[in-house]
């Protein structure tokens, strides 16, 4: 009797033992993925604080596209850092999570800051990553801006055609509340191009004048050639409170509009990969930065998205509108 009862004891304990170990394992793995979900969401905003202070390391993965490897760098130490210190302070990083889900789950009813939006700035940081916005060496404005008294005369924001038309399709192409709730007037900036972009028809001027249309004149038939574009495309931005300005290289006129600050462009560059998704496929993102750290993208007709390639880098003069 008593072998039989050892007999149906012990098999009974090891597959205790067993199961005990498997739950603990199940445990473990779970805690595991747990903490390293944790990390990767505590990471954004240190990455978006240290990034602008690592050097760039960049690899050429095309004609037009750079890979940012520094990014990629910085973002596996500081998820790897933020790991480790979960690992020390679990209670206190359980806690703080919770208070974090708890924060998105009462925004969420009120429609504010919760789940999709950070699910966009994960996404902005990755993307981020894996590519390079080219900056183009900033310099002051020109005071000798040739013909710049003329070219200022004829951007005319205030005008009522011009207002009217710049209200108008700056909700036709990007009207989701939800953008206009992230992004604020840039996504109104962006549909404003869109618009003027696709349609301008280039048209030279008079023989033997520098004819520069008033804005007025030119979103009547949204036609000219690049300084009536420019002069066009800065009064529509200015019209709905944006800022503008015209940039003169060699034989050419283009606009640029003020977007953000550096340290959030990376969610506005997240914004025209999804917004101009085929236009700006494959290629990088350029831009100018001011002395005030603004990031200024290029809206000419040379390319079909905010922040195509330069016509010509060499820049001979800016003019503030």
């Amino acid at each position: 009797m008593r072998k039989n009862e050892e007999n149906e004891v012990f098999p009974d304990l090891k597959a205790i033992v067993r199961q005990n170990r498997k739950k603990k394992l199940k445990e473990r793995i779970f805690l595991s993925v747990l903490s390293w979900l944790a990390a990767l969401i505590l990471s954004l905003p240190f990455f978006a604080i240290v990034y602008q202070y690592v050097p760039e390391i960049t690899l050429q993965a095309g004609v037009d596209h750079i890979l940012r490897l520094d990014h990629a760098l910085t973002a596996i130490v500081v998820i790897l850092i933020i790991r480790g210190l979960i690992e020390v302070f679990k209670r206190v990083v359980a806690g703080i999570v919770l208070m974090c889900f708890i924060f998105l789950t009462i925004n969420l009813f009120f429609n504010k800051y919760s789940y999709l939006d950070v699910y966009h700035d994960y996404k902005s940081m990755f993307i981020y990553l894996l590519e390079s916005p080219v900056q183009v060496p900033f310099i002051p404005e020109n005071a000798s801006f040739k013909n710049g008294n003329k070219i200022r005369a004829a951007v005319v924001p205030d005008n009522p055609s011009v207002r009217n038309f710049a209200v108008v399709i700056s909700k036709k192409h990007f009207n989701d509340p939800y953008y206009f709730r992230r992004y604020g007037k840039v996504i109104q900036y962006f549909s404003v191009f869109k618009e003027i972009n696709q349609r301008w028809q280039y048209v030279f001027d008079p023989a033997n004048n520098e004819y520069y249309a008033p804005a007025y004149e030119s979103v009547i038939h949204l036609s000219g050639d690049c300084d009536d574009y420019s002069i066009t495309m800065a009064s529509c931005i200015e019209a709905i409170g944006g800022d503008a300005r015209i940039i003169r290289t060699e034989g050419h006129l283009y606009p640029e509009v003020k977007i953000c600050q550096k340290q959030d462009f990376v969610k506005y560059n997240l914004l025209i990969r999804q917004l101009f998704a085929e236009e700006s496929k494959g290629k990088a993102i350029y831009y100018h930065l001011d002395a005030d750290d603004n990031i200024w993208l290029n809206f000419d007709y040379t390319d079909h998205y905010p922040g195509g390639k330069f016509m010509n880098t060499k820049i001979i003069g800016i003019l503030n509108l």
